[in-house]
């Protein structure tokens, strides 16, 4: 976006576009098709902004003109500057800067009865000269206040921090005299104007549902977003640690006769139990699992289920026993 000024103070506007002034009635001219800014004579005209001479050239009714273009809003808008004191030095073609002098402050042309800038605002270089209202003319005064008001709004910052049912909304670099505002829901909830440079300004808005959130600046919407209360997180469910009996080995031996089952071991299932996880548990098939507590489906357990937790028989060491080889007693 090109940078844009006011060519003199807006207190020294003494003609308004569209408007008809004594004078103008008095030699039957039409509506103003420009603005006018009184200064004295000779005063240095500064560029509204950056962009190319397009014409330089005298009217008989506007005196010494000079044109030149400017890029805002997506295409070209000529920009026309009357009543000249002499002919410009600048030539067709020429690049110009924002604030650079195009030509001095005059009272040539006809229509001219005093010192004074005519500045006119046009989507061709001929609608400067003789335009239709609406059309291809427009306020010229307007259309750079509204463009200065963009550029003032370009640099600043919109930070939106959430915090369960508010939201923190922090803007910062705010050019000093801008005003600032923020909407929820299109609703005003606050209002400043900058007074010093490097001031930040924070806001908690209370959200309770999904909610719009705007910062404008100098009336110009510079950031919206839509914004929900934070969600709690809900409580983590710890299982409960379930102490299994473990089954000591036992040691095989020559002297082993026979094998005892081993004591069975139940497990309750708490809230957030898997099958899976129960068998990952107890270092088991989870499909063993389920075949010995006859469960079909292995995703679906309920809580409290008493589950039968497997395991390998324990072998039962009977101590070798002596004979005696005469009356085959035992020793």
């Amino acid at each position: 976006m090109s940078e844009f000024i006011l060519p003199f103070p807006l207190k020294r506007i003494t003609g308004e576009f569209n408007t008809r002034s004594a004078y103008r009635i008095r030699n039957g001219l039409g509506a103003h098709r420009g603005t006018d800014w009184a200064m004295p004579l000779n005063a240095p005209i500064p560029a509204v902004s950056s962009g190319t001479i397009k014409y330089v050239g005298r009217s008989s009714i506007l005196g010494h003109v000079i044109v030149q273009t400017v890029w805002a809003r997506g295409k070209v808008w000529y920009v026309g500057y009357c009543h000249m004191a002499k002919a410009p030095t600048l030539k067709v073609g020429d690049k110009i800067e924002v604030g650079q002098t195009i030509g001095l402050l005059g009272n040539s042309g006809s229509a001219s009865s005093g010192p004074h800038l005519h500045a006119t605002l046009a989507t061709t270089i001929k609608g400067v000269f003789h335009g239709e209202h609406n059309k291809v003319v427009f306020d010229l005064k307007e259309f750079l206040l509204e463009e200065i008001k963009k550029g003032q709004a370009d640099g600043v910052k919109v930070t939106y921090t959430p915090k369960n049912t508010n939201v923190v909304v922090e803007v910062t670099k705010i050019p000093v005299g801008s005003k600032v505002r923020i909407r929820k829901d299109g609703t005003s909830v606050y209002y400043k104007t900058q007074r010093k440079a490097g001031v930040a300004f924070a806001e908690g808005i209370t959200l309770t549902t999904t909610h719009e959130i705007c910062v404008e600046v100098n009336d110009i919407l510079v950031s919206s977003k839509k914004l929900s209360p934070l969600a709690k997180e809900p409580k983590k469910v710890v299982p409960e640690k379930v102490e299994s009996k473990v089954v000591a080995p036992v040691k095989e031996t020559k002297a082993t006769k026979a094998i005892k089952a081993p004591k069975v071991v139940r497990y309750s299932v708490k809230s957030g139990d898997t099958l899976s996880g129960i068998a990952r548990q107890f270092d088991l098939d989870v499909n063993k699992l389920a075949r010995e507590n006859k469960i079909v489906d292995i995703n679906i357990i309920s809580v409290g289920q008493s589950l039968r937790i497997p395991a390998e028989p324990v072998p039962v060491v009977k101590e070798e026993v002596k004979i005696c080889e005469c009356c085959k007693r035992p020793l």
